[in-house]
C-alpha cells in the first residue's frame, strides 16, 4: 500500500464524517437513507451535457465533491465510462428531462457529493479563458478565486 492510497482513503472518511454532520445524516454504511435533492441545470449546462452524451454516448459526466483545495473542498469533472447495467453507476445517476423539447440528460453524482451540492446550480460558461462546467452554490460560505474551491 503506498501513501497516496491512505491518503485518499482518509480524505474520503474525512469527507464523509462532516457531510454526516453538517447535514444530519447518516451514510449508507450506517443504514440510513435520506432523500436528497439534485441540483437545477442552467440551459446552458443542460445543452453542453446533451452535446457531450450526442458525441459519446457511452460517456457520462461525473460531478464529485472532495476533500482539498485551498478552501476546504474541492469540485471534480470527469468525464467517465456509464454502464447502466453497473449497480454503483446506477445508484449515482441523475436524470434530467426537458419536457419541452424532449430531451433527458444525465450525469453522475455520489450521494455524499450529492449533500454538498444541495439548492446549487450547475452551469457551462464559455468566455475568454476557456468553457467549462461550474457550480454556483449558495450553500457554501466561501469560495477562493478559481471558483473551483469552496468552504462549508
Amino acid at each position: 500500500m503506498n501513501i497516496d492510497n491512505i491518503e485518499q482513503e482518509f480524505n474520503a472518511q474525512d469527507v464523509e464524517q462532516e457531510f454526516e454532520q453538517e447535514f444530519d445524516v447518516q451514510s449508507d454504511m450506517a443504514g440510513a437513507d435520506k432523500p436528497l435533492l439534485i441540483p437545477t441545470l442552467t440551459q446552458d449546462a443542460r445543452a453542453r451535457l446533451q452535446y457531450l452524451q450526442q458525441q459519446a454516448p457511452e460517456k457520462r459526466l461525473r460531478i464529485s465533491v472532495k476533500a482539498g483545495g485551498c478552501s476546504g473542498y474541492q469540485y471534480e469533472f470527469l468525464l467517465e465510462d456509464y454502464q447502466q447495467s453497473s449497480d454503483s453507476a446506477s445508484d449515482d445517476l441523475q436524470q434530467y428531462a426537458d419536457k419541452n423539447i424532449g430531451v433527458t440528460v444525465e450525469l453522475l453524482i455520489d450521494k455524499i457529493s450529492l449533500g454538498f451540492l444541495q439548492q446549487a446550480m450547475i452551469d457551462y460558461q464559455t468566455n475568454l479563458a476557456g468553457e467549462n462546467f461550474s457550480i454556483i452554490n449558495p450553500s457554501a460560505t466561501s469560495s477562493c478565486g478559481c471558483g473551483v474551491s469552496f468552504a462549508m
